[in-house]
Order: C-alpha cells, then sequence, then structure tokens
C-alpha cells in the first residue's frame, strides 16, 4: 500500500504560501476523521506555526463533501477579517467547487 505523506505535503504548502507573501492561510478539508485529512490539517498547522519569517495565522475549514457545503466553507472563508489570501485544497472536487465558487464572488485566482 502507497499513499501520499499528506503531513509534509500540507506543511510543505504552508511554507510556500508564507514565502510568497501570505500571512493569513487557510486549508479546506473534508470533515471525515480520515488520518490523512487529519494529517493534512496537522502539517499545514504546524508550517504556519513554524514559518521562517514569523509565524502566519492559519484557518481549517471542514466540509461534509457536498459542493453545497463546500461553497459555504468558500463563502465562511471570504468573510473572515482579514480574509485569507491563500488558500490550500487537497482534494480534486473540492478544488473544482472553490475554483468555481471564488470569480462568483469577484475573486480572481491568482490574485
Amino acid at each position: 500500500c502507497v499513499d501520499i505523506d499528506h503531513l509534509a505535503t500540507a506543511r510543505h504548502a504552508a511554507t510556500v504560501l508564507g514565502r510568497n507573501g501570505h500571512r493569513r492561510i487557510a486549508i479546506i478539508v473534508p470533515d471525515s476523521k480520515l488520518a490523512g485529512d487529519e494529517a493534512s490539517v496537522e502539517g499545514f498547522n504546524a508550517g504556519a506555526r513554524d514559518h521562517e519569517g514569523g509565524a502566519l495565522q492559519a484557518d481549517t475549514v471542514r466540509h461534509d463533501g457536498t459542493p453545497a457545503d463546500i461553497i459555504r466553507c468558500v463563502d465562511r472563508i471570504v468573510s473572515l477579517v482579514p480574509r485569507p489570501t491563500g488558500i490550500f485544497s487537497a482534494g480534486g472536487m473540492q478544488t473544482i467547487a472553490i475554483m468555481t465558487r471564488l470569480p462568483q464572488l469577484g475573486i480572481r485566482v491568482p490574485r
């Protein structure tokens, strides 16, 4: 059995976002309690906490797997003050939902 190192991947994502100037970042994951999803949250938070330029503010937003709930999560993220400028999504279908919703809210990616 082979799997992705979710912890390392998410940690790397947080540090790359920090290196690119993001100070408040978010991770969107299914509320599955699966080991890979939990490791992703752990790694993302560790990468944000240990960022070489100072700790980043990291938000974790969980969804139930439905497109409607993913859209609600995106709406919740963009309503935060200050709004996160970087979002990490490690799921294909949720990423499509996120990338569809952001332009509907007037948010251009990669801007």
